[in-house]
């Protein structure tokens, strides 16, 4: 059995090259706590809906570098828009009905009750945190002196290296989170897809941003339609000239091109995640998003990019004075 928590979509999230649907249809059963169903929870064989994060009790820890000791907290903001559970309160209500050793081991009634017991033993007040968010320190942790270092320990320099020969894949590709969407998150969302992109001020579709000067020796202008293939695959996009853009880049927002995951984000082009390698980076161990080189060929595409200001409004002088 599988439990997959609805706050990831890895068969999104995922390059294709990795096949993980194909490895979690090999699992006998399937079990999505989700909210919504995207391409992971809509593989599986139970969906539990849970809340979403404004309608649900959480905990988490301040990141590394804090000032003393730091735990947040999160609590419903809204009422619940429908006959959810939270996961925990799942999985507590699941170790109930086992009952023996289990249900020892969660006593709970309720991921908030989980909650508020924990904290009560730290000596401070439950109330107050809610108020405040969290609990915090005061007292920052004991100061002490730094030992001399003999040099700095400077990391090792990598090459960089990208998937693709230079002579068919001419651009590295760039992916990086939307403003709207981030990683694919908020696209079934219509007033977030209405939100038009700070530069290229484009909204419901994606799009590919190059240089002027790349264009020029592409032979694209702005708004044509174009296939971004790469080693891993490939996908439709539409262009949008973007002077910040580095020569020879290619540089595309992640977060459309859904095959699932509601009306809104369902069929809004391609999904850069599907065409990036199964690669990890050498030194973090994280995926290596920015490996691999694209080329892009002139397409019709139907429709077009919608904008609500000029494509060049933003940055062209000629189209302001």
């Amino acid at each position: 059995m599988a439990l997959l928590s609805g706050s990831t979509n890895p068969a999104f999230t995922l390059p294709a090259a990795l096949k993980f649907r194909e490895a979690l249809l090999a699992v006998p059963f399937i079990v999505s706590f989700a909210s919504f169903l995207d391409e992971t929870s809509s593989l599986s064989d139970l969906v539990l809906p849970v809340p979403t994060f404004l309608e649900d009790w959480g905990d988490d820890i301040a990141p590394a570098g804090h000032s003393g000791d730091a735990v947040t907290l999160s609590q419903p903001v809204v009422n619940a828009f429908h006959d959810t559970r939270s996961m925990a309160d799942v999985l507590l209500a699941a170790a109930k009905e086992l009952g023996g050793e289990m249900r020892r081991a969660l006593p709970w009634g309720s991921f908030r009750e989980c909650l508020e017991e924990a904290y009560r033993g730290t000596g401070k007040s439950w109330e107050n945190a809610l108020r405040e968010g969290g609990f915090f320190s005061l007292t920052p942790g004991p100061s002490r002196a730094a030992a001399r270092a003999s040099g700095p320990a400077l990391p090792k320099v990598v090459e960089a290296a990208f998937e693709g020969e230079a002579a068919k894949y001419p651009l590295v590709f760039h992916v990086y989170p939307s403003t709207s969407h981030y990683d694919g998150r908020g696209a079934n969302l219509s007033w977030l897809q209405e939100l038009p992109d700070p530069v290229s001020t484009a909204v419901w579709r994606n799009w590919v941003e190059i240089s002027p000067g790349t264009a020029k020796e592409l032979g694209l202008s702005d708004g044509d339609g174009v296939i971004v293939a790469s080693p891993s695959g490939s996908l439709e996009a539409f262009v949008s000239l973007h002077p910040g853009v580095a020569p020879g880049v290619a540089a595309m927002p992640l977060g459309q091109g859904h095959s699932h995951y509601g009306k809104d984000a369902r069929d809004r082009g391609g999904n850069p995640f599907s065409i990036l390698p199964a690669r990890e980076e050498s030194v973090a161990r994280g995926p290596a998003w920015q490996s691999t080189r694209v080329s892009l060929t002139r397409a019709k595409i139907g429709g077009r990019l919608v904008r609500t200001a000029h494509p060049e409004g933003q940055w062209k002088i000629g189209n302001v004075m």
